[in-house]
């Protein structure tokens, strides 16, 4: 037995059985079964070793009557209590969980090990206000039948942390910011709706890793509502039936501010979108009855918070759809592959109204695909193909595109066709007779047939394949949009119909040359190329002084003038790269002004850089002042009446920069050349009084003036209208019809470019492949002729060979006719002074019928590229190049026979002579010409080399 602590020892009373309250806290009840009490000479009387329990009160619905109040039981094990009502400690734990709110369908408890703590209060009247504050953790349960989980398979329930206090007195207060929740649930029980999670458009998410959350905002202010102090439940999931609909929302708040009138509905509701999505029954409902069906979708706010009145406004609201078109075009059973159907889908299509109901849509797909299959009409039978709608983000170059094949009458057919809102872009209609074919000789030669034909016509501004549905649609070779939005047919950089590569979204070089894409073999050789070019330039800058006399020794030894040439010898040529025929454009046609420029305010953001148009069709501000007030055109007037002056007045100005065929041609050539430019004016006048008509008339409603209306139509240009046309036909002869048989056919183009196109086909499948193209203009639409072609050797998945060839001289017409005018302006002092009669005469001789006398005129006002005025046409500066160019061996002549020289001075023809070694420079420095021939022999069975290797030749 251990001995008593030293000190004065405490009276000690085991007490029976007691009850008793918390002293100001009405209600409270702790009931001891054992205890004892202990008594100190110095200290209060304490209650100690207690076993019982304590009751607390707990608001029931209504937490203002004391009525619906009920005691949840805290068990006492062990503390200590003072007699004055109060725990010994500042805070004891609760060892059991304590039911803080009890609904029908909802419980939240406080959990075991919390801690529990008083607060007295003296009210000055001799009574005393306790309050009890219980903190710790916080678990919310809903029963099975409210609130489903199939994680657990039963109750939903969750888990937080926060504090409950009251003094019965006030509203009980929760100190809780927020809680949030979520899971697979279901709302009614396990066989109830479900709650999903949704996207980031509000649109139900079924997938099992996507959960509904709910999060209850602002608890501290559920006792004690205002506007200024709200309690919010926030909503982001969607509720229905997998068999059935779902319908979600994203972001939608529930706000309760105490305050509720008939302008102030409790709670307010705000959403940030609506969505839907349709589960498996209606589904195969829809797919039974319905031709279109919206599969799921949302409206989403962008201003959520608006005013009712304001929140449905067209520019505030967001659509975002998910739909197919699925129809069954007869009556047989639905899922045989047989049956006729037109199909197609789109997924998460946002739509938006920034100008209203009344205005253009915007869309944030600008493509999508419809299938047809397997329908016959009368005795066409099989008709399959697909339509695709494209342009959707510009609706005002909305265009279809589409192809559809079948059988008619046992000659297999189909058509290609693409047009647009104002017009066609293309057509062409193809046909196989098959085997039997069309006897074109009566049967005099064994049966000569025709087995194919195919024909058609497309309005693009570059070369284009009208049989190719891809010509339409800007797609990669194998089929794939291309990453850049697909432009507007009228405006696009359709692709050539063989062996190309995706034309570029925005023009960033200025010459063809730039398009093809070297290895790193080609590039080495390029350099080295070039370099011996540098060599062979510094030899001609060195030797220049003493050229004359070379000629002048060469001549009298009677041996051939030398060589000039790099030692190292020349280059490699590479392969043939890039694009077959390469990009060009019409003679009358031009890129936009601002195709290189940055995005600006002042090329109206770049909104125009992709456009092809007309030549001097674009025109700046300071024009379009000048052209009104030349004119006299008063803006003010109606639109029709001031776009068709304004219209009249440019395409006069216009008229004026075309140069028209010289004097000197041919009639019938002249003719042809002037009606062409006639029709090319007269169908950029009818589109330049349209566009200009629809801006005026679009201008008010915009908020702008007529002046900056006629501006941007002006600065827009007129777009360029070209038409490619194709004809190919296939011919076989009667004895191996069924075998063998040869398509041929042509391709001609305003863009610039014409081919020729050939194959030989085994049992219908292709085994050689040849085409040659011309092109007259470069990128730019100038004079800077090229050639290309190639031949392939393959028998379905067996390629043999190809041998490949380009000709081409990047600015040969275009950077001679520079050449010529640098060096003519270039010409001073004695030189030109002796030089000048000379070069005189050769312009006299060379347009002297059509211009008459030019003695006045400066010699500088001849010369110069297309576009630039000069007075003489492109021939007639090359006749007079040409002269020019002879000059170094009417020197030689003259050197060997002084007495020759009769019109001209002998001397000044020999300096003109020597000057002219720097014309012959300057044009070698300003072109480009080029032949390159590459060809392969590698047999290939499905892309693998069977050989290992392969044979090159190269020249």
């Amino acid at each position: 037995m251990s001995a008593a602590p030293p000190g004065p020892q405490p009276v000690v009373f085991e007490l029976p059985p007691l009850r008793f309250g918390v002293p100001g806290l009405q209600g409270s009840e702790i009931k001891l079964v054992t205890c004892q009490l202990e008594f100190f000479a110095d200290q209060f009387p304490v209650l100690r070793q207690m076993e019982g329990s304590l009751g607390l009160p707990f608001p029931g619905k209504d937490a203002s009557d004391p009525s619906q109040n009920r005691l949840s039981f805290i068990t006492l094990s062990g503390q200590n209590w003072r007699v004055d009502g109060f725990p010994e400690a500042a805070a004891i734990g609760v060892s059991n969980d304590l039911r803080v709110v009890d609904l029908d369908a909802f419980d939240l408890d406080l959990l075991s090990g919390s801690l529990l703590s008083f607060t007295s209060t003296e009210l000055g009247n001799g009574q005393l206000s306790t309050m009890f504050t219980v903190t710790g953790g916080v678990r919310g349960v809903f029963t099975a039948d409210t609130l489903f989980d199939e994680d657990n398979n039963g109750a939903f329930g969750f888990a937080t942390a926060g504090s409950f206090s009251w003094n019965l007195a006030d509203f009980p207060t929760f100190v809780l910011d927020s809680v949030e929740f979520s899971g697979r649930l279901k709302l009614g029980g396990s066989s109830g709706f479900a709650l999903l999670g949704v996207d980031a458009n509000g649109i139900p998410d079924t997938d099992p890793n996507s959960l509904a959350k709910v999060r209850l905002l602002n608890l501290p202010n559920l006792f004690q509502l205002s506007p200024q102090t709200p309690f919010e439940v926030e909503v982001n999931g969607a509720l229905g039936s997998p068999d059935f609909i779902y319908f979600g929302l994203q972001n939608a708040r529930f706000v309760f501010d105490g305050v509720a009138d008939e302008n102030n509905f409790e709670p307010a509701f705000s959403v940030q979108s609506l969505g839907f999505r349709e589960g498996t029954q209606l589904a195969l409902l829809g797919q039974e009855l319905l031709p279109l069906r919206l599969t799921a979708g949302s409206v989403m706010f962008l201003t959520p918070g608006l005013p009712l009145n304001q929140l449905f406004a067209p520019t505030n609201l967001l659509f975002t759809v998910s739909g197919e078109v699925n129809v069954s075009l007869s009556s047989p059973d639905a899922e045989s592959p047989d049956v006729p159907r037109l199909f197609g889908a789109v997924e998460n299509v946002q739509i938006g109204l920034p100008n209203g109901y009344a205005g253009l849509p915007n869309f944030s797909l600008n493509t999508f695909a419809l299938t047809l299959e397997n329908l016959s009409i009368g005795d066409l039978a099989g008709l399959s193909g697909g339509l695709a709608v494209g342009n959707l983000q510009n609706p005002e170059e909305l265009y279809f595109a589409g192809t559809v094949g079948g059988g008619f009458n046992g000659v297999a057919v189909k058509a290609i066709v693409a047009t647009r809102l104002d017009g066609l872009i293309g057509l062409c209609l193809k046909a196989n007779a098959g085997p039997a074919g069309i006897p074109l000789d009566g049967g005099s030669l064994g049966g000569i047939l025709l087995t194919g034909a195919e024909g058609g016509v497309y309005f693009g501004n570059q070369f284009g394949d009208p049989c190719d549905f891809k010509t339409f649609l800007n797609l990669n070779e194998d089929g794939t949009p291309p990453d850049a939005v697909v432009p507007a047919p009228s405006l696009a950089a359709f692709r050539a119909p063989k062996r190309v590569s995706p034309a570029p979204s925005v023009w960033t070089g200025p010459r063809v040359s730039d398009l093809p894409v070297l290895t790193w073999a080609e590039l080495a050789e390029m350099q080295a190329r070039h370099e011996e070019e540098k060599a062979l330039r510094e030899t001609l800058r060195r030797e220049a002084p003493d050229y004359f006399q070379t000629l002048r020794a060469t001549a009298e030894n009677g041996v051939a003038r030398r060589a000039l040439k790099s030692e190292t010898g020349g280059a490699e040529v590479p392969c043939p790269t890039g694009d077959c025929p390469p990009a060009t454009l019409n003679l009358l046609c031009q890129r936009h002004p601002s195709v290189a420029e940055a995005p600006s305010p002042e090329n109206y953001d770049g909104a125009y850089r992709e456009r092809v148009i007309f030549k001097f069709s674009s025109l700046d501000r300071e024009t379009v002042d000048m052209i009104l007030e030349a004119a006299n055109i008063d803006v003010s007037g109606s639109a029709a009446d001031v776009a068709g002056q304004f219209t009249d007045a440019t395409m006069v100005f216009i008229d004026s920069l075309i140069p028209r065929p010289p004097a000197g041609m041919p009639a019938e050539q002249a003719a042809g050349i002037n009606a062409f430019i006639d029709n090319s004016l007269a169908a950029m006048r009818d589109a330049l009084a349209g566009t200009t008509q629809l801006a005026l008339q679009a201008a008010a409603g915009e908020g702008r003036t007529p002046l900056e209306a006629i501006y941007e139509a002006a600065y827009a240009g007129v777009p360029c209208v070209d038409v490619t046309i194709q004809l190919k036909g296939t011919f076989s002869w009667t004895p191996i019809s069924a075998a063998l048989s040869a398509t041929g056919g042509a391709v001609v183009s305003t863009t610039g470019s014409a081919g020729i196109l050939g194959s030989v086909n085994l049992f219908g499948i292709p085994v050689g492949t040849g085409e040659f193209f011309y092109s007259l203009t470069d990128t730019n639409g100038l004079p800077n002729p090229s050639l290309c072609g190639g031949v392939r050797v393959a028998l379905g998945p067996l390629a043999l060979g190809h041998l490949d060839a380009t000709l081409g001289c990047d600015e040969c017409v275009t950077g001679t006719l520079e050449a010529l005018a640098t060096f003519i302006n270039n010409l001073s002092g004695d030189v030109l002074a002796q030089a000048e009669p000379i070069i005189r005469a050769f312009i006299q001789d060379a347009a002297g019928h059509r211009l008459g006398d030019t003695s006045s005129l400066p010699l500088t006002a001849f010369f110069g590229p297309p576009g630039s005025g000069a007075l003489l046409s492109q021939p007639e500066q090359v006749s007079v190049l040409a002269a020019l160019l002879n000059l170094p061996d009417v020197a030689r002549f003259l050197e060997a026979n002084p007495d020759a020289a009769t019109d001209f001075n002998r001397e000044a023809l020999l300096l003109l002579g020597q000057h002219t070694l720097a014309l012959i420079l300057e044009i070698y420095n300003r072109s480009n010409p080029r032949l390159a021939m590459c060809g392969e022999v590698d047999p290939k069975l499905f892309g693998f080399s069977l050989t290992g290797g392969n044979t090159l030749v190269g020249a």
